[in-house]
Parts: C-alpha cells; structure tokens; sequence
C-alpha cells in the first residue's frame, strides 16, 4: 500500500508498505535541507502502546570513533543519514506513525527544532482472498541473523537453535508452501518451477502424498 505525508514546513514523505517491511522516501524542503544531518525516527505503535526511537548503525565518527560491529544506536543521537530508509521489523496488517525529526547543527550539539514529518502507515496482511506473495529472508538480512544467531553454520547449530534460525530465515514461507500444497482438491493440479531446490518438508510432500488432495498431479522442476 502507498502513503503520503501531509506537507509541512519541513517537506513531505512518501512510503510503501508490505507485509513486514516498510519503505520510506523523504522529501526534505529546501530549508530543512540547509545543514541537516539526517533524520531521527519515531515509531508510535498505538494499539501496543509502543513510541520510540527506532535504532540504526550508522555513527558520527566524532562521537563514536570505533563503534562496535554489533553496535545498535538511537536515532535519536545518530539519526538516519539518507534520503531513504527501511523498516523491516513491521507486523503484518497493523498501523504504524512515523516521525520523521531533521536534525541539523553538530553532532556533539544537535538541532531538533526543525518540524518534523509525521506519516501513518498499514502494513499489508499476510494473506488475503486472492493471490498472496510470501518472502524469506536472504542475503539483504545477513547481518540481522548474524546478530541472532552467529557465525556458526545452521547445520551445527543446537536443534533448538537451528529451529529458531529456519523459522527467522523462512518468514512464514515454508508453512505458506505447506498449506498451499495441502489446499489441492481432488481434479486439480500443480504447476511448480523451483530453482535450487533442497527443502525435504516440501519436495517430498508432493499433492499425490497429501491425504487432502490424494488425487492431484503434480510438476516438480529442480534446476
């Protein structure tokens, strides 16, 4: 879904929403851009009773010369230094407001007296009446998993551990998938095209196997 900001002194932003991720494009007025340093970011979940400043990575040298690899900071010091930015941390089919606040001044002695943006935003639901289009988490969140869950490969990981691990990396995919085959009624038939192909829950659960559609046909695709 897409949404737009009312225009304010400070300018406007736009955003689109999925189901997990929003994404944000900030159109800052000339005179906001004058001197700015970025963004501290706001998040108001109000069916939660949630509103904070959302963490980021990126640092002013100045404050913070060395920052630590799994370094986290507020915004709200260290604001978003981008005319983009992302929030992949969002639930499916909930309402957010986002507050955009430009900073300006130094970073030992910041400005937060410029006005700031606020937008609200509905992230999409997970699945729908229609056609649904589930994603897993891939190399874009490498290092968000690494910070779960290490270094060691998911092969080695403690049973638990790796559960927890394939559960984070599917999002929702692999259950999708299941129910999805699960779904198949007796006449119909499944088309599927797979590239590196490897999940045994799912390869081996072909509709001919599945007690809810026993008689369907199926076109399994390994590349």
């Amino acid at each position: 879904m897409r949404f737009r900001s009312r225009k304010v002194a400070s300018g406007r932003v736009y955003a689109v929403s999925g189901v997990n991720t929003v994404s944000f494009a900030i159109d800052a007025s000339p005179a906001a851009r004058k001197g700015l340093l970025g963004f501290a970011v706001e998040r108001i979940d109000a069916a939660r009773d949630e509103q904070y400043y959302v963490p980021g990575f990126k640092v002013f040298p100045s404050v913070i010369p060395s920052p630590a690899p799994h370094l986290q900071v507020s915004t709200f010091d260290h604001p978003v230094q981008s005319f983009v930015w992302d929030d992949f941390t969002a639930a499916p089919d909930h309402e957010y407001t986002y507050v955009f606040h430009p900073i300006t001044g130094r970073p030992k002695k910041l400005d937060r007296s410029a006005p700031p943006i606020r937008i609200t935003v509905r992230t999409e639901p997970l699945s729908g009446k229609g056609h649904d289009v589930f994603f897993n988490r891939g190399v874009a969140s490498s290092q968000a998993y690494e910070r779960r869950f290490g270094q060691t490969p998911i092969v080695k990981l403690a049973p638990e551990k790796r559960a927890a691990a394939l559960a984070w990396l599917s999002r929702d995919l692999e259950e999708a998938i299941v129910r999805f085959i699960a779904a198949c009624k007796p006449g119909d038939a499944l088309r599927c095209c797979f590239y590196e192909f490897h999940h045994a829950r799912c390869s081996t659960r072909s509709p001919r196997q599945s007690t809810a559609a026993s008689t369907c046909r199926s076109s399994w695709t390994r590349r």
